[in-house]
């Protein structure tokens, strides 16, 4: 049996309430809640459980377009219909509304059972586009990494941040050793399994404060917030290089691995994204060079110095 599609509505009219429960009747595939204040509907949104918001603009404790930004930041996820008693021919409010967050219109004037229900049904799948659109402008498709657009983003969060508390912020570079020549024995396919199987692992072990992104095929970033000074960023890379440690199964051959590390250091290194990346993935550069499985921090702030393998 299909799941119920679960409705906020927002409305103070007791009437427009009740012609709204009637189009989205027993048997409609419809749940629907209604609240008729913005301030009790954030309790419910904050609880969350819905698939949509049925909005009026005009509320007590909050009327026009203000309202849907109010509803839009408070469940950025949720689409939103407006459920307007304005005139159907008001197009240059329905253009707003739009533009301020809700994904339709629609005039209680013409409300019938079909056109509500498809307002609502249209409104979830245009939001899950627009969720699926974002999410891969600011994801690697390969491992659901941040890629180099949204850690620009967060790092500019982090930098900010960081210089409120006075804390360090490390950019780890991370690269399995001899990956290309397992590509080469294994092919493509079973390199990208290897890499997926590497960034869970790291996802794993990582805190849900930092961020991971993926910025070049093989190698991937760590954005550490909160750290005091390098012995911090140190030690969090050394642990990041031992988690390969255990031997990854991928189509059922065993594969033991060892890992690279560079580190970059905020404030030391600089405040610049990129200066940052390129110093560390110059540290891990240096490391591989050398034999690999080890993590080495960026030669600008002192002589490169390998972790102790503890």
């Amino acid at each position: 049996m299909t799941e119920a599609i679960r409705v906020l509505l927002i409305e103070d009219s007791p009437s427009d309430a009740h012609m709204a429960a009637e189009l989205l009747g027993e048997g409609s595939g419809f749940e629907l809640t209604h609240v008729d204040r913005l301030s009790k509907a954030a309790a419910k949104l904050d609880r969350g459980g819905f698939d949509a918001v049925l909005l009026d603009l005009m509320l007590p404790d909050s009327s026009g377009l203000a309202t849907v930004s109010r509803v839009h930041d408070r469940a950025p996820d949720l689409p939103i219909i407006v459920y307007s008693g304005f005139g159907a021919e008001d197009i240059m409010l329905a253009r707003e509304a739009v533009r301020g967050g809700a994904q339709d219109f629609l005039p209680k004037s013409l409300a019938t059972p079909a056109a509500m229900q498809r307002a609502i049904v249209a409104s979830i799948e245009r939001k899950r586009l627009e969720r699926f659109r974002i999410r891969h402008a600011r994801h690697d498709p390969l491992t659901g990494f941040a890629n180099r657009l949204l850690l620009a983003e967060r790092f500019e969060r982090a930098l900010a941040r960081a210089e409120r508390q006075g804390k360090s912020l490390g950019l780890l570079a991370i690269e399995p050793d001899h990956y290309l020549r397992t590509v080469e024995q294994m092919g493509s396919a079973f390199g990208d399994k290897l890499l997926c199987a590497v960034a869970d692992r790291l996802k794993a072990n990582i805190r849900r404060s930092d961020t991971l992104a993926r910025v070049r095929d093989h190698s991937f970033i760590a954005l550490l917030e909160g750290l005091d000074g390098d012995a911090a960023a140190d030690a969090l890379a050394g642990k990041l290089r031992r988690l390969m440690a255990p031997a990854f199964c991928i189509d059922g051959c065993e594969l033991s691995l060892t890992a690279s590390v560079g580190i970059a250091l905020f404030p030391g290194h600089g405040r610049r994204l990129e200066e940052l990346i390129g110093l560390a993935e110059g540290a891990m550069l240096g490391v591989a060079l050398a034999g690999g499985d080890g993590c080495r921090v960026a030669a600008a702030i002192r002589e490169p110095a390998a972790c102790e393998a503890a």
